[in-house]
């Protein structure tokens, strides 16, 4: 029943001997299907009034629990009269509760269960300010009902008031399933991923409760963030015994969540100081190339999941470049990719990602390469550290003397840490070292690398990304060291959903004991893309 409208119906309408008149509200129809309703009410007769009301719920649909609520509380039978409205409380008809809660308030008839009640219905029709003004009047009349703990701490979950939620949450007095629960769904909010994971985990309820469901809801939604379907759709089939219709819709939407095809397109122009990559007040007799390039880059991929792996990505990655003034620089690479990858709570594996590569210069082919790699990320809330490895071959077509014979293959291992800071911003610190057996000797070496990389929004739409990195290079013959520098910005600005501007700029400089391997250079980039 919903209280739309209130007739006053005086008593002399309902039976002629009445003294006082009745303010009770009807919620439309014909006022005189409640007249017999009403003079039950004026009587007293609440235990006799079965008839009437089975009439007047026929005739109008209404909840016979309210009326017979008001009868007892009128007729000073107060504790079937709050029976009567827990009924309604569970029955979810919160107006009418709100109604009788107020009308016994106004009586200065503050008892506990007024205030829960009314608590109750407010939360139920979502007025969450005015719930947790009853629940908090609750606490003060009596030792504290858990469940009105848990409500009050869900209002400051919902409102975002985190500090006082998890004050509320510890200064409940019963600490089970329900407080592991709203633990974890707390932790979400304030980003700690990982440790919600572990509340939700934790918590025992057994199937069909409220606290059960609630839980495999938000680790199936936080499963599918990670595209983690597999995971996803067993918590949702976990609740399909008392939710089925909802698990239902919840696994057709996670089905539309499967992209299968996605792709990135990116077209820019770039300045280069030095394309040739050698100083000339270095090298006598030869003179820098500063170029214009125009670039275009697509990479197409195609993702299947929950085959042995939570996602198996594969995909074909092309670019070409054209230099304005130097066409020999002109570039040009096909990569074929395959990434099998396993994802846990905690932990998340890549094992293989294999790519084979072509490149070419000027039109002819320079090198194909096949790189089989291997990672593994261990998750905590703020941080993650990750350990990647991977073996190269390399292949080049390019004419050199003996000696100076680049194929060959290349191994190569690393550590990795990363640091998120305020949801949005995120620091990382990665070592490599590597060694390159080729057939020319003099081209055989060992390298160290470390970089570190800041990437963080600055506005609205508006992302910054900071480079670092440096590699010492020692090859093994011939005595040749080389310490490369690198460093870069680039700003990234999204100017229509899915597309993104890019300025950056990047400087490079590689100085090595052999003056003909000595160069910098200063790079500047603009472009568009495109995220599908």
């Amino acid at each position: 029943m919903s209280i739309r409208t209130t007739v006053f119906a005086a008593a002399i309408f309902l039976c002629a001997s009445a003294a006082s008149a009745y303010d009770y509200p009807i919620s439309g129809g014909n006022p005189e299907n409640y007249a017999p309703v009403f003079k039950k009410i004026a009587a007293g007769q609440c235990d006799n009034m079965t008839a009437e009301l089975s009439l007047l719920a026929e005739k109008e649909g209404i909840s016979q629990d309210f009326y017979l609520a008001l009868c007892f509380f009128d007729s000073g039978q107060l504790a079937k009269g709050y029976a009567a409205a827990g009924r309604l409380t569970a029955a979810e008809d919160f107006e009418e509760v709100i109604y009788l809660m107020s009308r016994e308030e106004k009586k200065d008839l503050h008892w506990p269960d007024v205030y829960l009640n009314k608590g109750i219905a407010y939360y139920g029709t979502g007025e969450l300010e005015s719930a947790l003004k009853y629940f908090l009047k609750y606490k003060t009349t009596k030792d504290p009902d858990p469940n009105v703990d848990y409500r009050i701490a869900d209002i400051y979950i919902n409102t975002g008031n985190l500090e006082k939620a998890e004050a509320a949450l510890e200064d409940a007095r019963v600490k089970d399933d329900r407080y592991t629960y709203r633990r974890g769904v707390l932790e979400l909010k304030k980003g700690n991923t990982q440790t919600a994971f572990k509340n939700f985990r934790s918590v025992t309820s057994g199937p069909g409760t409220e606290t059960y469901n609630n839980t495999n809801y938000m680790i199936a939604e936080m499963c599918a963030a990670q595209k983690r379907f597999g995971c996803a759709e067993k918590a949702y089939e976990a609740m399909a015994a008392t939710s089925p219709n909802f698990a239902g819709q919840k696994k057709q939407e996670l089905e539309k969540q499967k992209k299968l095809f996605g792709a990135v397109i990116a077209v820019g122009e770039q300045y280069d100081t030095n394309v040739t990559s050698v100083d000339e007040d270095k090298v006598d007799s030869f003179s820098e190339e500063d170029s214009f390039r125009t670039y275009i880059f697509a990479d197409f991929k195609l993702n299947f999941y929950n085959i042995l792996y939570d996602r198996i990505e594969t995909g074909l990655l092309n670019y070409k470049s054209w230099n304005h003034s130097v066409s020999e620089y002109n570039a040009q690479a096909h990569k074929l990719y395959a990434g099998f990858i396993k994802r846990y709570d905690d932990f998340e594996l890549t094992l293989p990602y294999v790519s084979y590569a072509l490149t070419y210069m000027d039109g002819e082919k320079y090198s194909d390469t096949l790189t089989m790699e291997a990672r593994g990320t261990y998750f905590m809330n703020d941080w993650r550290f990750y350990v990647p490895v991977s073996v190269t071959f390399r292949d080049y077509d390019i004419t050199t003397p003996e000696d100076y014979n680049r194929d060959g293959t290349e191994y190569k291992g690393g550590l990795g840490v990363s640091r998120i800071f305020s949801k949005v911003h995120m620091a990382s610190a990665e070592g490599h070292l590597s060694t390159e057996n080729t057939d020319g000797k003099y081209r055989e070496v060992t390298a160290g690398e470390l970089k570190f990389t800041y990437t963080g929004q600055v506005m609205k739409d508006t992302t910054l990304q900071l480079d670092y990195g440096t590699i010492y290079y020692d090859y093994k013959n011939g005595g040749r060291e080389d310490r490369y520098h690198s460093a870069s910005a680039t700003v990234f600005y999204k100017f229509l959903e899915r597309h993104y501007l890019n300025l950056g700029y990047r400087f490079s400089l590689n100085d090595s004991n052999d003056n003909m391997n000595d160069y910098k250079k200063h790079v500047f980039d603009m472009g568009v893309s495109y995220f599908y």
